[in-house]
C-alpha cells in the first residue's frame, strides 16, 4: 500500500461497479502486501505477496459519499462489512444498495484500527 498525498491516507485506488437496488452477497476484497521470494503466502498476477493480517482488528467499515472531495457522506455500512482472515467481505441487502439515481460516488473501505480509521481502499464506486 502508498500513502495518497491528495487524501492523506494509505490506501489502494480501485473502482467498484454495483448495480441499483441489486442485493450485495459474500462480495470478498482482498488485501495483500508485498512479499519476497522467500516469504510469501501466494502468488497473485506473478508476484509474490502476504495476506494482509488486520492489525489490531476490532471492526470494519464502508463509507460511501457524494463527491471526490467527500462533501455529504450518503451512506455508511458497519455491519454490512464483515472479515474472514485477510478478506473483507461485503453483504449489503436491496435496502441498502438503493440509491437516490444511478451514477459516480466515492468510498472509502477500511476498518477500526485500535480505535482509529485505517482506509484500505477508496476510489469511484459506480451505480448502474
Amino acid at each position: 500500500m502508498a500513502i495518497n498525498r491528495t487524501y492523506g491516507f494509505e490506501g489502494v485506488y480501485a473502482e467498484l461497479t454495483f448495480y441499483n437496488a441489486k442485493a450485495v452477497i459474500n462480495f470478498p476484497i482482498r488485501y495483500y502486501l508485498d512479499g519476497t521470494e522467500t516469504n510469501y503466502n501466494s502468488i497473485v498476477n506473478g508476484k509474490y505477496v502476504l495476506n494482509y493480517s488486520f492489525p489490531g482488528y476490532a471492526s470494519s467499515y464502508l463509507y460511501i459519499y457524494d463527491s471526490e472531495e467527500r462533501n455529504t457522506l450518503i451512506k455508511s455500512f458497519t455491519s454490512q462489512v464483515t472479515r474472514n482472515s485477510n478478506i473483507q467481505v461485503l453483504n449489503c441487502s436491496v435496502t441498502d444498495m438503493t440509491f437516490e439515481s444511478p451514477g459516480n460516488y466515492y468510498y472509502e473501505l477500511g476498518y477500526v484500527r485500535s480505535g482509529y480509521e485505517c482506509v484500505l481502499s477508496y476510489g469511484k464506486m459506480i451505480i448502474q
